[in-house]
C-alpha cells in the first residue's frame, strides 16, 4: 500500500487527467552523462536499476511497509517466451510491456546494498515483463490487476531517435489523453534524455498530493541518485547474477565479497 506522506491511509482515488498536475525536473548535463555510463557497464547495475533505486529511496518515508510496489513500463521488444519468433513488422502502433514489479527495500542499508537488492529483483522478473501482458490480458486472468498506485517509464536516450529520422523532438505535444479519463496511478513518473541532460516528468493526482510534496520527492531523488553514483564509484557494485555459473545467491555472494575485502586489507597491512 502506497501511503501519501503526513495523511495516513488513503483510499483509491476517482481522479481524472483533468484533475492531474505535473513537476518537471532536470538532472544536469554531468550528472545524466555519469549516469548512463554508469549504467552502460557490465560490471555495474543498469540506469534502470539506479533510477528505481532511487525512486524507492525517495518513496520510503511514504509508505508504511517494507515493500512497495511499482507498475514499470517499458519496450515490448524483448525476446518472446519460449524462444518464439514474432514478425511485427506490418503491426501499426507501439510495443509496450506493462508489469507490475514488488520491491523489497532494503532496512538501513548502504547505497551499494540498494542496488544490489534492486537489481536482483528486477533481473528477477522473467522475460522482462512480457510475460506478465500474456497472461494478464491474453489469457484473462483479472486476478493479476496490478492495483500499483506508483507507475515508471524510463524511455532512454531520445537524441539518437531525432538524428536518425530527421525529426525534431518538441518539448511537449500538448494534452494526448481525454481530461475526463481515469487517472491509471496516483504518481506518474516519465523519464527520457535529451541534450546529455535527463528530464523527470512527475505527474500527480492534485487531490492527494501538493506541488510543493512532489517538488520534494523530486528533489530526494536527484540526491539518491548522486549517493548511488558516488556509492559505486568506490567500489564495483557486482550481483548474483553476474556469476550464475557458480551458483551463488546474493548473501553468499556478499559473503564472498566480504572475504575479498578482508584479504585485501590484510595484504595491505602485511
Amino acid at each position: 500500500m502506497f501511503l501519501p506522506a503526513l495523511r495516513g491511509s488513503v483510499e483509491p482515488t476517482d481522479g481524472t487527467i483533468g484533475k492531474s498536475n505535473r513537476v518537471v525536473t532536470k538532472l544536469t548535463a554531468q550528472l545524466t552523462t555519469a549516469l548512463v555510463q554508469r549504467g552502460a557497464g557490465d560490471d555495474h547495475p543498469s540506469t534502470l536499476d539506479h533510477l528505481v533505486a532511487a525512486l524507492c529511496q525517495s518513496l520510503l518515508p511514504w509508505t508504511a511497509e517494507d515493500k512497495i510496489t511499482i507498475e514499470l513500463e517499458k519496450h515490448g521488444r524483448s525476446a518472446m517466451p519460449g524462444g518464439i519468433d514474432l514478425d511485427v513488422s506490418r503491426t501499426v502502433g507501439w510495443f509496450t510491456a506493462l508489469y507490475p514489479v514488488t520491491l523489497q527495500l532494503p532496512s538501513q542499508a548502504t547505497a551499494d546494498d540498494w542496488l544490489i537488492e534492486i537489481s536482483e529483483q528486477l533481473a528477477a522478473v522473467p522475460h522482462d515483463g512480457l510475460s506478465y501482458g500474456i497472461l494478464r490480458y491474453l489469457q484473462g486472468h483479472q486476478e493479476l490487476e496490478t492495483g500499483a498506485s506508483v507507475g515508471f517509464n524510463y524511455l532512454g536516450q531520445l537524441d539518437a531517435v531525432g538524428e536518425a529520422t530527421g525529426f525534431e523532438r518538441v518539448e511537449s505535444p500538448g494534452e494526448l489523453i481525454a481530461p475526463e479519463n481515469k487517472l491509471v496511478h496516483w504518481l506518474d513518473i516519465n523519464c527520457w534524455v535529451v541534450n546529455r541532460a535527463m528530464t523527470i516528468e512527475w505527474a500527480f493526482d492534485n487531490t492527494l498530493f501538493t506541488a510543493e510534496e512532489i517538488r520534494d520527492v523530486s528533489h530526494k531523488f536527484g540526491e539518491n541518485i548522486k549517493e548511488l553514483l558516488r556509492a559505486t564509484t568506490h567500489k564495483n557494485t557486482s550481483t548474483a547474477e553476474q556469476f550464475d555459473l557458480a551458483d551463488m545467491d546474493a548473501e553468499q555472494l556478499a559473503s564472498v565479497k566480504s572475504q575479498v575485502r578482508f584479504h585485501g586489507m590484510q595484504d595491505k597491512q602485511g
